[in-house]
């Protein structure tokens, strides 16, 4: 699971988290986890999973009472296969009537895009992998 200040992310399918290995990367590369922020503490992680073609999945965050200190609410970046998706829902408010267990917890598992006519929703899955 990735863990950036407190807050999990793990990507599952069926309901099970899909096992993560570490970014391999070389000294000072941007995309590397253990770049700093201001206080000492990564601001970005990148796992990679094994992906099954044709399986769906969705996108498990769980955000502890602990990180409130920190912030009042999430905005997420998502890209998939480095692609930003864009999508109305990538806020997450942490307010008291939300938490749950001593957790904020968020599955998402598609983006949702709203327009005047209709709101529609498209289901995260895994797509054909394709070898060079």
């Amino acid at each position: 699971m990735a863990i950036l200040k407190g807050i999990e992310v793990t990507i599952r399918v069926n309901g099970h988290a899909l096992q993560e290995y570490d970014d391999s990367f070389e000294e000072g590369d941007q995309n590397s986890s253990n770049q700093d922020d201001h206080d000492g503490l990564p601001y970005r992680v990148t796992k990679h999973i094994e992906a099954t073609t044709g399986a769906r999945f969705a996108i498990n965050t769980i955000v502890p009472k602990s990180a409130k200190a920190l912030l009042d609410s999430l905005h997420f970046e998502l890209s998939l296969d480095g692609h930003p998706v864009q999508s109305d829902d990538m806020f997450m408010a942490l307010r008291p009537q939300h938490l749950v267990h001593g957790i904020w917890s968020r599955c998402k598992d598609g983006s949702t895009k709203t327009t005047s006519i209709e709101t529609v929703k498209r289901l995260f899955m895994f797509s054909d992998i394709k070898w060079c």
